[in-house]
């Protein structure tokens, strides 16, 4: 039995057979195209596609935030010529969180490929 190392492989599906080179292509495809996490999630990996699902979510909501925020300025400034409030911090970390879970993703991703191709 191989043992699980920290080097360069994901760690390994208990009872579960191993992910075929089609279902790895769909994993990947989920991940980078749907929602970070969710392929990855469906492979198997389910606490990993967890942490990645939510750091994009996290991302999202914040992108959200500042969008409904700008557009809160936009109102004031219209209405009162009040000075708009910086929100801009609420979107630049929105989107290096879900920029991050992204590449989290497309790493796990190509470890799910590498591995089916070993298969």
């Amino acid at each position: 039995m191989k043992e699980y190392s920290m080097d360069d492989s994901l760690p390994p599906r208990l009872g579960r057979p191993p992910v075929s080179r089609s279902a790895a292509r769909n994993y990947f495809v989920l991940n980078q195209l749907a929602a970070p996490g969710l392929g990855t999630f469906l492979a198997g990996y389910r606490l990993l596609g967890l942490g990645q699902f939510l750091l994009a979510l996290a991302g999202f909501i914040l992108v959200i935030t500042w969008c409904i925020l700008v557009g809160f300025n936009a109102y004031r400034l219209f209405q009162t010529g009040a000075e708009p409030e910086p929100v801009a911090k609420y979107g630049l970390a929105g989107i290096a969180l879900f920029a991050a879970a992204w590449c989290w993703s497309l790493i796990t991703s190509r470890k799910l490929l590498r591995a089916a191709k070993e298969n």
